[in-house]
C-alpha cells in the first residue's frame, strides 16, 4: 500500500476511511480476496488511544493478515510518507505508532519496518525494495530500505547471521546492530517477543496493542522503545542525513502474521542550512559530504578545516547534483600523502563554512576512526622486470561438470578446483574443464553471465554516469546460451602500479572471492590475503597503504555457484567516493595494471590440502608446487610430514612437483600439523608449517528432508538432484517428527506403489576415490513412522542407492531394520521398530571391515558383524519407497528426513532433533522434570530399562507447568532405576 499523506499532516488515527483520501496498493499471493493487506477496518483500533470511548468508532489498518483458511501468506504493504518538509534535509524524526502483531503460523513471519529512504530509493515509486544484507529474501518490506535508514522488526531468521528474529539497525544496507527478541507469541508486554499475544489462530482476540516509537536526533543518535521497553538510547548510526521519504512497510511470506497499526505521527526536524553528514578517514586522510537543505548550499571559498585542532587546507571539493537547486552535494576532502594515521585510532575534524542562501555559520565537529590497513612492504613487489606494453589482467578460468564439495560456495573448494583436486570417479583424473578457453586477457574485471542478453548488473554498467559507466562484460569462456553457466572458478593476476598514498579497494561478487597481495601472490605461504568472502556481496572498503612506490603484483580468485553470476574489481576515489573499475585509464583517479606474469619469477607453492585451518582426513596430503623462472623445484629437497614423521612419495611433472604423503589414522577432532620442507635451484630450504583439523565424518553425501509438502517432484538439498514418484501421487501429510505446521513428510499405502526415483547422471554421490578402511564408513539415516499392529509380509525398503557405495535401508519382518550392501551381502539386526504409532529415527553405521550398528531413537539396538566393506552397483540411482527397477519390496509406513553421511557417526552426531537437555531432581519418590521451552512442544517419557532389541518408552502422565523459560513436570517413581527422554509433542 503507498499513502501519499496531505501536505502539513503528521498524524494518521485511521478513525475514518482512508480510501477517499490516500492512494492504497496492495499485493498478495493468498488468494483471499475479502482479506487483503492494507484493508482499513472501521472499529477495533488500538485502544492505547486516549480521547477514544467508544471504540466501534476506532479504526485501524491492517498491513498483513491472518484469514479463517489460514491462506494468509505473500502479502506486503508500504505507506509512503509525503515530504512534509518541501524539499528540506530532515536532519532528524520521531516515528511513533500502535502495532498489534500475531495470530499466524506457528514459526510466525515476516514482519515490518520503518525507515527514512533517501529520495532516489525504488521503494519510493514502485513499493520495491532490495535485498537485505545477506541477500534474503529480495523485495523483503521487513528488512527495510537499502538506501537510508532501517529499524526492522524481523520475526524470521532467514539463514544469515546478518539476519536475526529481533530488530536491526541499517544504514545504507549496512548493518549496524542486531537486538534479539527470539521468542514467538509471548504475553502481550513480553519485550522478549515481536508478536504482542498468545497465539490462536485465525482469532485475534489473544493479541493486544502496543506502542512503538522511533526518534532519530539531528547528530545521527537513535532511540528505539517497544512495548514501553527501551531497545536503543543514543545509539550512534553514523547516518548522513539526505532529502527522501518516511515508509511503514511490512510482509509476510510463506509463513504470516497479523500485522496491524494505528495512531501513527510523525514529527520531522528540518534544517534550513546545509548539513554536514559524518566523516569518513583513512590512513591519509578524510572526506564528508554537506547536503544541500532546499535551496541552502554551502559557499566553496568560506570552508574551512580543522584537524585535531590544528588548521589544514582542502585538498579536494567536489559537488554533484545541482547546488543551490534543491538537490546539491559537495564532497569535501583532506589528503596528505606524508600523514599516516595508525590503524583504529580516533582524530576529530572541524568543518566552518558559510552561505548567502542561508542565514549565520555551520560549524560541525565529527570524531572519525581510521580502519585496520596493510601495509606493502618493499619484499612484496614484483621480482622481475614488468612488461608495461601488457595491459590489465591474466587469466584462467575453469568450470566443473559438477557442484564443488562438500560446500559449492567454500574458498577451500574454489581453492581446489584451480588445483585440479577434485577427481572424476570415471577416470580417476582430475575433471577436465568444460569452460571454452582456459586462459584469457582481460583489460578490466568487470563481469556479468548476463552481459550478452543486453542487461547489466552491480553498480559499475553503461547505465550509470562517468567514471562508473563501464558496460559489463561476459565470463570468459562461459557460454551464457547455453545455460550452464554454474560450477565456475576463476584465478586473476596482474601488477598494479601504486604511487605513494593509502587505497580502497573493493570487490563486488557472487558467489566468493580471495584477494591476496606478494611478489608471487600465487604462494599459499608467502602471499598476504587483504580479504575473503562467501557467498554473494560487495566487499570494501578493503585498506591498503603504500609507503615505497612500485608495482605490487596482485591475485584475485574468484568462484560461481549457482544462480546470479558477476565479478567486479575496483578502487574508491577517496576525493569523490565514486567507484572506479582497477585499470580504467581513462579516468583520472586510476590504478594502472599490467597482465604481465612473466614478471613473477619465483618458485612457489600451488596449493596444500588439508589446507590450513580445513578440517580434512589426514590419511592423504597433497602439496603441489610450481617452478619459476628464476629457480625451480629440487624434487630430492621436498619433504611433506605430519606431526613430525612420515615419508611422502615425490613426482615432477614439467614445471609441477606433487608431493603426497599417506598416514595412519588420527583421533578425530586432533589438530594435526603439517610441515613442507623444499629447496630450488636457487635457495633453500624453504619450511611452510600449518595446522588443521582432523575429520573424517561430516561430509553428507545426500539429503531428502521430503519437504515438497505438493506435486510429485523430491529434491536432494546436497547437490541439487531432482527425481519424482513413478506411480500415483504422493500422500503429502504434515505429520512429521517436528510437527512443525510447514515441515512435510510421504506417506507410502504399500500396494499404491509410491516410489520415488532420482538418477544421479554425474556420479557425484561418492565415497571418495578410496573407499578402504574407515573411508569406507558411512550412515544411513532417516525417521518413520508404521501403522499401529502393522506386521510386514516382506522385506520394506526405505531408500537406496544404486552406486558406489551401494546399499539399501529397509524394515524387515518382524520390524527389524536391515541393511543391504550390493553385491555382498544382507545383514540383519534385532532392533525393532515399536508398535506404538509413533515417529522413530533410525540409522546404521556402516564401520568398514568391522560390522554395521543399527540405532533406534538415538540408541544403538544391535550390532552385527560385517567385514566385506561398502557394496557397489551401476544404475546410479536413489529410490526412495521401494527398489529402484520393479515394484518389490514397497513400503507401508510415513518417511521423513533421509540422509546419507560419510564416516560412522555415533548418536550425538545423528539427525535426532531433540536440541534441549532433560534436567531432573528426585526427592523420595517425586522426579521433577525440567527442560526449556526453547525445544517446543515436547513429551517427557520413562523406562526402567534400556534394551538392545527394543526399549518400551511410556509417556510420562500429567500436565507440564510452564514458568518463565522453563516447563517441568512431576512423575511419581519408585524404587529402583528410571531413565527419562524428550520426544517430540502433537
Amino acid at each position: 500500500m503507498v499513502v501519499n499523506g496531505q501536505a502539513g499532516t503528521n498524524t494518521f488515527n485511521f478513525d475514518t476511511d482512508p480510501s477517499g483520501i490516500l492512494t492504497i496498493r496492495a499485493s498478495s499471493d493468498g488468494g483471499v480476496p475479502s482479506n487483503l493487506p492494507g484493508e482499513w477496518f472501521a472499529n477495533g483500533g488500538s485502544t492505547l488511544e486516549s480521547g477514544v470511548a467508544d471504540q466501534s468508532t476506532n479504526g485501524y489498518l491492517a498491513i498483513t493478515q491472518t484469514t479463517p483458511d489460514l491462506s494468509a501468506h505473500g502479502m506486503r504493504s508500504t505507506i509512503v510518507f509525503d515530504d512534509f518538509d518541501n524539499g528540506l534535509v530532515v536532519a532528524g524524526f520521531t516515528f511513533s505508532c500502535d502495532v498489534r502483531i500475531g495470530a499466524g503460523s506457528s514459526t510466525p513471519a515476516d514482519g515490518f519496518s520503518i525507515n527514512f529512504a533517501r529520495d532516489t530509493d525504488p521503494a519510493i515509486f514502485s513499493d520495491t525494495f532490495g535485498a537485505g544484507p545477506d541477500n534474503n529474501p529480495p523485495n523483503g518490506q521487513e528488512e527495510g530500505t537499502t538506501t537510508g535508514l532501517a529499524i526492522s522488526f524481523d520475526a524470521f531468521q532467514n539463514g544469515s547471521a546478518a539476519d536475526v528474529v529481533g530488530l536491526t539497525i541499517k544504514a545504507d544496507n549496512v548493518v549496524l546492530t542486531n537486538i534479539p527478541m527470539p521468542n514467538f507469541n509471548r504475553a502481550c508486554a513480553d519485550a522478549t517477543s515481536l508478536q504482542t499475544g498468545t497465539n490462536d489462530p485465525p482469532s485475534i482476540t489473544n493479541l493486544c496493542w502496543q506502542p512503538l516509537s522511533v526518534k532519530l536526533q539531528p547528530n545521527g543518535l537513535l532511540s528505539v522503545s517497544y512495548k514501553n521497553v527501551t531497545l536503543l538510547t543514543n545509539f550512534i548510526t553514523q547516518y548522513t542525513p539526505s532529502p527522501g521519504r518516511l515508509i511503514f512497510a511490512g510482509r509476510t511470506g510463506g509463513s504470516y502474521q497479523e500485522q496491524d497499526v494505528d495512531n501513527i505521527s510523525i514529527i520531522t526536524i528540518a534544517s534550513s542550512s546545509p548539513v554536514v553528514g559524518p566523516t569518513t578517514g583513512k590512513a591519509d586522510g578524510f572526506r564528508f559530504n554537506i547536503i544541500d537543505s532546499g535551496f541552502a548550499t554551502p559557499d566553496t571559498n568560506t570552508i574551512t578545516l580543522k584537524l585535531d585542532g590544528a588548521p589544514v587546507a582542502v585538498t579536494a571539493i567536489t559537488q554533484t547534483g545541482s547546488p543551490g537547486g534543491g538537490n546539491g552535494v559537495t564532497i569535501v576532502g583532506y589528503q596528505n600523502t606524508s600523514l599516516l594515521f595508525a590503524p583504529g585510532s580516533t582524530h576529530t575534524n572541524i568543518v566552518h563554512f558559510t552561505g548567502s542562501t542561508f542565514n549565520g555559520a555551520v560549524d560541525a565537529t565529527n570524531v572519525f576512526t581510521v580502519a585496520g590497513y596493510t601495509t606493502l612492504t618493499v619484499a612484496q613487489k614484483v621480482p622481475g622486470a614488468v612488461n608495461t606494453s601488457l595491459s590489465g589482467f591474466a587469466g584462467r578460468i575453469h568450470q566443473l561438470p559438477v557442484p564443488r564439495f562438500p560446500s559449492a560456495t567454500n574458498l577451500l573448494g574454489i581453492e581446489r578446483q584451480l588445483a585440479d583436486g577434485f577427481i572424476d570417479p570415471a577416470t580417476s583424473q582430475p575433471y577436465v574443464s568444460t569452460a571454452l578457453v582456459s586462459t584469457f586477457t582481460n583489460e578490466m574485471i568487470n563481469w556479468n553471465q548476463d552481459a550478452p542478453f543486453g542487461t547489466q548488473g552491480g553498480f559499475i554498467s553503461a547505465l550509470l554516469a562517468p567514471p562508473s559507466d563501464t558496460p559489463d562484460e561476459a565470463i570468459p569462456g562461459i557460454d551464457p546460451f547455453s545455460g550452464v553457466t554454474d560450477y565456475v572458478a576463476a584465478e586473476l593476476l596482474t601488477v598494479l602500479d601504486l604511487p605513494v598514498g593509502a587505497y580502497q579497494l573493493g570487490v563486488n561478487h557472487d558467489d566468493g572471492f580471495k584477494l591476496s597481495v606478494g611478489a608471487e601472490p600465487r604462494d599459499v605461504f608467502g602471499a598476504t590475503v587483504l580479504s575473503t568472502s562467501a557467498g554473494a556481496g560487495d566487499n570494501s572498503p578493503l585498506n591498503i597503504v603504500v609507503t615505497n612506490a612500485g608495482k605490487y603484483p596482485f591475485r584475485l580468485v574468484w568462484g560461481e555457484h549457482t544462480g546470479a553470476s558477476q565479478l567486479e574489481f575496483y578502487l574508491i576515489d577517496f576525493v569523490t567516493g565514486q567507484k572506479i573499475l582497477i585499470n580504467n585509464r581513462l579516468n583520472a583517479a586510476q590504478i594502472v595494471a599490467y597482465s604481465d606474469t612473466a614478471a613473477l619469477t619465483r618458485p612457489y607453492v600451488r596449493w596444500v590440502s588439508p589446507g590450513p585451518g580445513e578440517a580434512g582426513d589426514p590419511r592423504l596430503i597433497v602439496a603441489k608446487l610450481q617452478d619459476g623462472a628464476a629457480g625451480t623445484v629440487i624434487p630430492g629437497s621436498v619433504s611433506l610430514k605430519l606431526n613430525g614423521s612420515g615419508t611422502a612419495s615425490v613426482s615432477k611433472s614439467g614445471g609441477g612437483t606433487t608431493a603426497t604423503l599417506t598416514t595412519a589414522t588420527i583421533p578425530t577432532g586432533a589438530t594435526a600439523t603439517a610441515t613442507l620442507v623444499y629447496s630450488t635451484s636457487t635457495g633453500g630450504p624453504f619450511t611452510n608449517t600449518w595446522n588443521f583439523v582432523i575429520s573424517y565424518f561430516g561430509q553428507v553425501m545426500f539429503a531428502l528432508p521430503l519437504n515438497q509438502g505438493a506435486g510429485t517432484n523430491i529434491a536432494d538439498t546436497v547437490w541439487g538432484l531432482t527425481g519424482a514418484f513413478t506411480t500415483n501421487n504422493p500422500f503429502w501429510t504434515n505429520d512429521t517428527p517436528s510437527r512443525a505446521s510447514d515441515d512435510f513428510a510421504v506417506r507410502f499405502s504399500g500396494g499404491a506403489g509410491r516410489k520415488a526415483l532420482i538418477v544421479d547422471t554425474n556420479k557425484v554421490i561418492s565415497l571418495g576415490p578410496d573407499n578402504s578402511g574407515a573411508n569406507g564408513d558411512y550412515t544411513l539415516q532417516a525417521w518413520v513412522k508404521l501403522p499401529v499392529g502393522f506386521e510386514p509380509a516382506a522385506r520394506m525398503i526405505l531408500f537406496s542407492y544404486e552406486g558406489t557405495p551401494g546399499f539399501v535401508f529397509s524394515i524387515n519382518t518382524g520390524r527389524t531394520l536391515h541393511t543391504t550392501t550390493f553385491g555382498l551381502n544382507d545383514v540383519v539386526s534385532s532392533t525393532v521398530v515399536p508398535n506404538d504409532g509413533e515417529w522413530h529415527h533410525v540409522a546404521v553405521a556402516h564401520v568398514n571391515g568391522v560390522s554395521m550398528k543399527f540405532y533406534l531413537d538415538g540408541v544403538l539396538g544391535s550390532e552385527t558383524a560385517y567385514t566385506r566393506g561398502p557394496g557397489a552397483r551401476t544404475s546410479f540411482t536413489v529410490s526412495v519407497g521401494g527398489s529402484v527397477a520393479n515394484q518389490n519390496n514397497i513400503l507401508t509406513a510415513t518417511l521423513d528426513r533421509i540422509k546419507v553421511t560419510k564416516g560412522a557417526l555415533e548418536p550425538g552426531q545423528f539427525d535426532y532433533p531433540i536440541g534441549v537437555a532433560l534436567a531432573t531432581h528426585r526427592v523420595g519418590n517425586t522426579t521433577t522434570l525440567s527442560w526449556p521451552t526453547t525445544g517446543g512442544n515436547l513429551i517427557p517419557q520413562s523406562t526402567g530399562a534400556i534394551s538392545p532389541t527394543g526399549t518400551v518408552w511410556t509417556d510420562v502422565p500429567g500436565t507440564p507447568t510452564v514458568n518463565g523459560n522453563t516447563v517441568s513436570l512431576d512423575a511419581n517413581v519408585g524404587p529402583g532405576t528410571v531413565f527419562f527422554r524428550l520426544r517430540p509433542g502433537p
